[in-house]
């Protein structure tokens, strides 16, 4: 079921339908938070994605702590060095003045 409401958050992302993004990347989060272990690689990455939402949005301060929860979760997953973090260090740039 996440990968549904995951596919279709990229889709609406991708085409400038924030809200919908948004309602889709936070029922990724209650299935998968639902279900995984909190630590998920892919809770990570459904975290960042609806950061970016926000920050498309101009909403920096929900983005902030989504985007720290996600390098949190991956930090636990991942050596410090692994690619997986690269994204979420790009979005936490994208954070900053």
């Amino acid at each position: 079921e996440s990968d549904v409401w995951l596919r279709l958050g990229e889709f609406c992302a991708t085409n400038g339908e924030c809200r919908r993004a948004e309602d889709a990347f936070q029922r990724v989060l209650q299935v998968l938070e639902g279900a995984e272990n909190a630590h998920s690689d892919r809770i990570a990455a459904a975290l960042n994605d609806l950061a970016k939402v926000y920050i498309n949005q101009g909403e920096y301060s929900k983005a902030r702590p989504l985007c720290r929860r996600a390098l949190a979760v991956l930090e636990s997953v991942y050596d410090p060095h692994h690619p997986s973090l690269a994204d979420v260090h790009e979005t936490l740039a994208r954070l900053r003045p």
